[in-house]
C-alpha cells in the first residue's frame, strides 16, 4: 500500500467509526468528507514544515498560500 492510500484508507474508516459511534446510517463517507480531512492533513504537514524551516510560504497577489522548500528533508 502506498502512504496515499494508507493515509486514505485510515481517514474513511476513522470516518465510518465515528459515524457507527454516532449511530448515523448510512455509514458510507463522501468523496467531499474524505477530501476535507486529506487538506487537514496537508494543512497540518505544511504548517510543520514551515515551523522547522524546511519550507517557506507567501500569498501570492490572488491570496493563494505559495510554498517553496528551503532545505531536504534529512
Amino acid at each position: 500500500m502506498t502512504p496515499i492510500q494508507e493515509a486514505t484508507y485510515n481517514i474513511v474508516k476513522e470516518l465510518q467509526d465515528k459515524r457507527m459511534a454516532e449511530h448515523r446510517e448510512p455509514v458510507n463517507v463522501s468523496l467531499l468528507d474524505i477530501q476535507r480531512a486529506m487538506n487537514e492533513l496537508v494543512k497540518l504537514a505544511l504548517n510543520g514544515l514551515v515551523e522547522n524551516g524546511t519550507m517557506t510560504w507567501f500569498n501570492s497577489l490572488n491570496g493563494i498560500p505559495m510554498f517553496k522548500i528551503q532545505k531536504p528533508i534529512q
